[in-house]
Formats: C-alpha cells, structure tokens, sequence
C-alpha cells in the first residue's frame, strides 16, 4: 500500500533549508504546526523520536507525512543511512569520525537561530563548543529549569520548560579555536574559508586536510582539552 494513503499530512509542511540539520528540521516543523514536541510527529509514524538517532529507519512513511521525498531527508546532516553521496564526505562511513557526533545531546547557540531560523549542524560534533560567528560557547542546559536542553521541545529557541533559551554571554577570546571552528564550519556546510580573515597559514594547513581526516584527528584531540571558566585548556595527562 502507497504509505502516502497510510500517513496524515501536517497542517504546514515545510521543505527543508540547505544546511539544515535532519533533527532540526523536525524541530522546525513540530514548531510550525504547534506541536509541544517533534515526538508528535515521529508518532504518525509510529517510531519513537529517539530512534532516528540512533538506527536506521525507513523514511518512506515519515516522507509522506512531511510532503517530501526520502531522498530529500537522507540527505539532510547527519543522517546514519545516506544513499547517495552528500555535499561533503559523509562522517558516518568512517567510525573514528562518527564517534564525533553526539546527537542525543543537542547544543545550540540562540542568536544564531534568531537570525537564520535553523540550527546548525556542526553544533552536533562534540567538541565544538563555541559559535565562530558569535565568538561565544554554544548553550547546552536551560538557564531557567536547569535542564539539558533536548530536542523534544516545542520550539528551536524554546526551551521544554516553555524559557525561550537567552542569547550566550560567555565569549571565546581565542583566535585559534575561532579560527579552527570556523575553518569545521565552511567544510560542514560546503564553503569556502576565507583564508584572509581567518588566519592566513593556518588555514591553508587545515584545508590539506579531507573533512573525515580532521573529524578524526580532532576527536583524538578533543580527548586532552576541557572547557574552564577562563576558556578551552589542555588537560594534564598522567603518563605514569
């Protein structure tokens, strides 16, 4: 049976943006149609929202309810079951790059989505901390409930307390974290770096490098470096 018989349509259905994200684009539309949550709409379907991060699914149902096709959502970042190739390297195919995703704990950063309506992908790789548009560390926990800020929430800069998540103080002063996060950023989004603007040398070294490559080498890297009041430092390690 065609599932596009099976599945409701939405009141608004959106089409997704080029950049965006697959669990943000849910998020976008669950907030366009009112929903408290994206789980609102998985349950059409009658997948549990946590399972599209975590294992392979078939979109064909999903596809229905949204009015769009499952190639359109395979290949919207970062999804586990791309069957064609995407604008960059898909991380997936390479385990020691997957392992830099976390997609159960999203982090965003308020005055981007203020501004693009979106959110951003690269926000999913765990050791980027910090918007190299805004120069301030992206947002993970609610500062009014507290809570870790989830992806069942009823809007992409509202929190599921209903707090509409406040723009980052917390300023990155380091250059070099700017400059690599922003070199992650463009290879995230099929841009090109503006080597002038963003440190010349360093950048044409980071470029020698496929997207896949630097997922992997930063992830081994991100292993040494925690976040402190003062900024990102390098963690002491004992070699005993």
């Amino acid at each position: 049976m065609d599932t596009s018989e099976m599945a409701p349509m939405l009141v608004s259905t959106l089409s997704p943006v080029e950049g965006e994200s697959f669990l943000g684009y849910l998020l976008r539309v669950s907030e366009a149609n009112g929903y408290k949550s994206p789980t609102w709409i998985t349950g059409l379907c009658g997948i549990p929202y946590s399972q599209f991060y975590r294992k392979k699914q078939d979109l064909n149902q999903l596809g229905a309810i949204l009015g769009q096709t499952p190639e359109t959502l395979e290949r919207l970042p970062w999804q586990y079951f791309p069957h064609q190739p995407s604008m960059w390297e898909n991380p997936i195919k390479v385990p020691s790059a997957y392992k830099s995703l976390i997609l159960d704990k999203p982090k965003i950063c308020s005055a981007c989505i203020e501004e693009n309506g979106m959110t951003n992908p690269a926000w999913d790789i765990a050791w980027f901390h910090v918007c190299p548009r805004h120069k301030t560390f992206l947002s993970t926990h609610c500062s009014e409930c507290g809570e870790g800020i989830s992806w069942c929430r009823p809007g992409l800069n509202t929190c599921k307390c209903g707090a509409v998540f406040p723009f980052a103080v917390k300023r990155c002063t380091d250059d070099s974290v700017i400059e690599l996060l922003h070199h992650i950023d463009d290879l995230v989004h099929d841009r090109i770096t503006d080597k002038k603007g963003y440190g010349g040398r360093k950048t044409e070294i980071l470029a020698g490098f496929k997207f896949t490559e630097l997922m992997s080498l930063l992830d081994r890297v991100s292993k040494v470096i925690e976040e402190t009041d003062s900024g990102l430092v390098v963690r002491k390690i004992n070699r005993s």
